[in-house]
C-alpha cells in the first residue's frame, strides 16, 4: 500500500509538468485522477460547474478533467515515468550451479557455482537515465499539446452549439411569423382579395420555415450530444443549460508574421518532436559507442573438485562480436533519427502553412459574421 501511494505521488509530480506547460495557455488545469479520492473530487467539481449555465470556459474546465480519451493520454506520462525508473535499475545478477559425478570411487561429487553481473549496464546507467528523461520530457510536451487540442476542440463544439441554438431561436421566430402571415393570407384569399398563386406562395414559405426549424432542432440535439461526449457526461449530468449569448467579435486580428513566429516558438507538438529527435540521437550514440561490450558480465566462481578442494576466483563472460555487431540496432536507430528529423521539419513547415490557412479562414469568417450581425439579421427581423 505504501508503494502504490508513493507511486501515485510520483505520477502526480510528473503530471505537474503537464499542468505547468499549459498554465499560460488555458485558464483551467488538467487533472488526472489516480485514486478514488481524486475521482470523487473531480465528480464534485463537475457537478459544481454544471449547476450554473454552461459557458465556454466551464466547458473546457470539465473536458480537461472528465474527458476519458484525455485520461488515456495522461497515462502516457505514467508509461514514460516507468521507463525512466527502469532505466535507473541494474539488471539482476545471474547465478549458475553445476554438479559433476565421478566415474569411480573414492572421488567425491564435484560442485560448481557462479555469480555474474552485467557491470556494463551499471556504467551506462547515467546515459540510459538521460535518454529516458528526454523521452519523459517529450511525452509531457506531447500530452500538454493534446490538452491544448482538446481545449480548442471543446471551444469549437461549444460555439457550434451556441450558434446553432441562436439560429434555431431565430428560425422559430421566422416560422411563427410565416404562420401568422399564412393565416392572414388565407383570410384575405377567402375574402376574394388574394389569388390562389399568392396563397400557395405563402403556404410554401410557411411549410419551408417549419422544415428549417425542425432541421435546426435536430442539429442542436446532435451538437449537444457531441459536446456531452467531449465533456464525458452521462445520465443526469446531461441535463445542463447553456448560456445563449454569443461572444462579441474582437476589435482586430493579430499580424500574420507575429502569428507564424509565435506558433514556431510555442507549439508544444514542435517541442515534443524536437525532444524525440534528441532522445533518438542519444540512443543511437550509446548503441554505437558500447556495441561490443553491452553483453559483458563479470562475477565470481566457486568450484569443488572431486578431491574435495574448493577453488575460488573471478569470472568473466564476454560475447565475441564475430557475426552480430549490433548492425541492425544501429541501422534501425539511424533510420528512426532520419524519420524524426524529417517529421520535425515537416511539422514546422506545416505549422507555418496552418497559420496562413487559418488566418485566411478567420478573415472570411469575420466578414461573414459582420454581414450577419450588421445586415442579414436586422433585415430578417424587419421582414
Amino acid at each position: 500500500r505504501l508503494y502504490w501511494a508513493s507511486w501515485r505521488d510520483h505520477l502526480d509530480r510528473n503530471f505537474d509538468q503537464v499542468q505547468s506547460a499549459v498554465a499560460d495557455r488555458v485558464a483551467s488545469a488538467p487533472e488526472w485522477p489516480t485514486s478514488t479520492e481524486a475521482q470523487d473530487q473531480i465528480d464534485n467539481r463537475v457537478a459544481e460547474l454544471l449547476s450554473q449555465p454552461l459557458d465556454m470556459e466551464r466547458a473546457v474546465a470539465i473536458a480537461l478533467v472528465n474527458n476519458r480519451a484525455m485520461r488515456a493520454e495522461y497515462a502516457r506520462v505514467g508509461f514514460a515515468d516507468a521507463d525512466l525508473v527502469e532505466a535507473g535499475l541494474l539488471n539482476n545478477p545471474g547465478i549458475s550451479a553445476g554438479v559433476g559425478f565421478p566415474d569411480s570411487a573414492p572421488s567425491g561429487t564435484a560442485l560448481d557455482f557462479g555469480l555474474t553481473l552485467n557491470i556494463l549496464q551499471w556504467l551506462i546507467t547515467p546515459a540510459r537515465k538521460d535518454i529516458a528523461t528526454v523521452q519523459l520530457d517529450a511525452e509531457v510536451l506531447s500530452v500538454a499539446d493534446a490538452v491544448l487540442r482538446t481545449a480548442t476542440e471543446t471551444r469549437l463544439m461549444f460555439l457550434d452549439l451556441q450558434a446553432a441554438e441562436n439560429m434555431s431561436a431565430m428560425l422559430r421566430e421566422i416560422a411563427t411569423a410565416a404562420e401568422a402571415s399564412y393565416e392572414f393570407a388565407t383570410r384575405v384569399h377567402d375574402a376574394g382579395n388574394l389569388s390562389d398563386l399568392a396563397l400557395a406562395n405563402e403556404q410554401s414559405l410557411y411549410e419551408q420555415s417549419r422544415v428549417e426549424y425542425a432541421r435546426s432542432l435536430a442539429e442542436v440535439a446532435d451538437l449537444r450530444e457531441r459536446l456531452n461526449a467531449q465533456l464525458g457526461l452521462w445520465g443526469t449530468q446531461t441535463e445542463w443549460a447553456i448560456e445563449d449569448r454569443l461572444p462579441p467579435l474582437p476589435t482586430s486580428e493579430p499580424d500574420l508574421g507575429e502569428l507564424e513566429s509565435l506558433a514556431i516558438r510555442q507549439r508544444l507538438d514542435l517541442a515534443a518532436s524536437a525532444k524525440e529527435v534528441e532522445a533518438i540521437s542519444k540512443a543511437a550514440g550509446l548503441q554505437r559507442d558500447w556495441r561490443y561490450l553491452l553483453s559483458t558480465e563479470v562475477g565470481v566462481s566457486a568450484s569443488r573438485d572431486t578431491d574435495g578442494q574448493w577453488v575460488f576466483g573471478p569470472q568473466l563472460s564476454l560475447e565475441l562480436p564475430i557475426f552480430n555487431q549490433r548492425q541492425g540496432e544501429i541501422a534501425r536507430l539511424d533510420a528512426a533519427l532520419l524519420a524524426a528529423e524529417a517529421k520535425l521539419e515537416g511539422l514546422a513547415i506545416g505549422t507555418r502553412a496552418d497559420v496562413r490557412r487559418l488566418r485566411d479562414r478567420l478573415f472570411a469568417a469575420r466578414y461573414e459574421a459582420e454581414q450577419y450581425r450588421d445586415t442579414i439579421v436586422p433585415l430578417r427581423e424587419r421582414i
